[in-house]
């Protein structure tokens, strides 16, 4: 498990840190059953922080940085990936591995949290 995810989440998931967000530990709980194990990495772009906090969605959602990984609909096993030619290769030796897995997915997914307002401030 990622030692950066796990002290995200030991941040967000304490009722006494005023970082205390039970929404962004979900999220991060997520992300760590996705984070591969024997500590492979994770899409490059998204090492450092998956959900960078931004201050309108219209100015810079399509500037973040992706992960793309592909995953088989039988089963919770994943690999992230850089190209297509990356997810055919897993899923043809994940097949012939699990006969009955048999149906994948690309996934594309780009993280962001948005910047806590003020109250009163008006959202942009």
């Amino acid at each position: 498990m990622c030692a950066a995810l796990s002290r995200q989440l030991a941040e967000v998931d304490n009722p006494q840190s005023p970082a205390y967000d039970p929404s962004e530990a979900s999220d991060i709980r997520v992300e760590m059953r996705r984070h591969q194990k024997g500590g492979a990495a994770v899409t490059a772009g998204v090492k450092s922080y998956a959900y960078p906090e931004i201050d309108s969605i219209r100015a810079s959602v399509d500037d973040l940085p992706v992960r793309r990984w592909v995953e088989c609909a039988s089963c919770i096993e994943s690999q992230d990936i850089e190209s297509t030619g990356d997810a055919d290769m897993w899923a043809k030796a994940h097949f012939r591995n699990n006969p009955h897995h048999d149906r994948f997915r690309i996934v594309r997914q780009t993280g962001w949290r948005m910047r806590r307002r003020v109250t009163g401030e008006a959202p942009e």
